[in-house]
């Protein structure tokens, strides 16, 4: 039996010269919603030797392909199996969503920045409109096309926006480009990938905007006990107390001119009995701002969504001829879940890892998923770290 997992490796120019490569022992595949899927290849320098910096591989399973990217790490060394000495390469990869995290939202994207000191003709790169003509608009701008030459990533096709997930206003100022995508596609209930395409041009690097999916009524996990369609083997999750249920938002302004809006989570208020006020600095939004509003509400929300008591589930489903992951359900899905001690709900998949191994030319696969809240997949000081980062970047915004 041979594993139907191909991983071809790619050239820096989205070439391809060499065959999918054989031998190798291990692959840990993680994806994500939001941020960049990641994976790692393990095996004798015999199969994974061909690869160097600046290659990448192209992941296929079952004659679909699944994912690409960019190699992040090499690392090679020998070990004692207890027997004799063992050389292991392991080779590590980020999907070619990764390159917008390299990227930052300049207030003038235009204007070139050199050794020299100078500054930008405006204070943000404001936008409003559509969510897709927003999100489509900054990576055009500061990797795409429009970008200047020296910003702009190869190859890198962008579609025409069909103008989904809501309306909002944006105040690009200094923000990585990856989060803010990510922010904005959480808040349009949007999915964005890269995918590596071909046609008679030659090789791309295709945006993909999709709207997410919500499979709640049709796709339920649960335990034996429960009266969910798709079963789980194991299962652990974890509910923590809200850490803001009532964030209070500054715009713009000084001093008693300043403007503030706050909204509330009354339904976690009511649930953990405790009210949990909490300051977010929007000063950037500025006061004659016609789309105010909408901004700082959805500032609102995303400090809601984050502060929302973190809800993190994680299982492995049984999956059958019935309910195939990626055929039925794959990562950004809305899907639903029954265990013991919550009460039935539905939440996106977050994260997916899947664990392909093989041994004597036998492969094994696992798959296992964490459904919940947008810090799901983070431990509790990642949470906190991730929080700071936001406050500072608010300061770093700031004209």
């Amino acid at each position: 039996m041979v594993s139907d997992w191909l991983i071809h490796p790619r050239n820096a120019d989205l070439g391809r010269t060499y065959d999918p490569i054989s031998g190798w022992r291990q692959l840990v595949l993680v994806e994500r919603y939001g941020p960049p899927d990641s994976w790692t290849v393990t095996g004798p320098p015999s199969a994974l030797g061909v690869f160097s910096p600046g290659m990448g591989c192209i992941l296929d399973s079952g004659g679909q392909q699944i994912t690409s990217g960019q190699i992040t790490k090499i690392r090679r060394g020998v070990i004692w199996n207890g027997e004799r000495t063992e050389e292991t390469v392991e080779v590590a990869f980020a999907s070619d969503l990764a390159p917008l995290g390299g990227r930052v939202v300049r207030p003038s994207p235009a204007h070139a920045v050199g050794a020299s000191i100078t500054t930008f003709p405006a204070a943000y790169d404001l936008r409003s409109g559509a969510v897709e003509d927003l999100i489509i608009g900054y990576i055009a701008s500061h990797i795409g096309g429009s970008a200047l030459a020296d910003r702009q990533l190869a190859r890198l096709r962008l579609p025409v926006s069909l103008g989904r997930g809501g309306g909002t206003q944006v105040s690009g100022r200094l923000d990585n480009l990856g989060v803010l995508v990510q922010s904005l596609a959480e808040a349009g209930n949007l999915r964005v990938t890269v995918r590596h395409a071909e046609d008679v041009a030659g090789a791309w690097l295709d945006l993909v905007v999709e709207p997410v999916r919500d499979l709640s009524t049709d796709v339920r996990f649960g335990t034996a006990g429960s009266t969910a369609a798709g079963l789980i083997s194991d299962w652990s999750y974890e509910v923590s107390a809200p850490t803001t249920t009532r964030p209070l938002l500054g715009l713009g302004g000084e001093l008693a001119a300043r403007e503030f809006l706050e909204l509330r989570d009354t339904a976690a208020e009511a649930l953990w009995g405790r009210v949990v006020e909490t300051f977010v600095d929007q000063r950037h939004i500025a006061p004659d701002s016609t789309d105010k509003l909408a901004e700082a509400t959805r500032a609102g929300q995303e400090a809601l969504a984050d502060g929302r008591g973190p809800v993190a589930i994680s299982f492995t489903p049984m999956l059958g001829p019935d309910l195939v992951y990626r055929r039925d359900v794959r990562v950004g899905d809305i899907v639903g879940y029954d265990l013991p001690g919550l009460d039935p709900a539905e939440d996106k998949i977050r994260e997916a890892t899947t664990v392909v191994s093989v041994e004597a030319g036998q492969p094994t696969e696992r798959v296992s998923v964490v459904v919940g809240t947008p810090d799901a997949p983070k431990t509790r000081d990642q949470q906190q770290t991730a929080r700071a980062l936001r406050d500072i970047a608010v300061l770093k915004r700031s004209p």
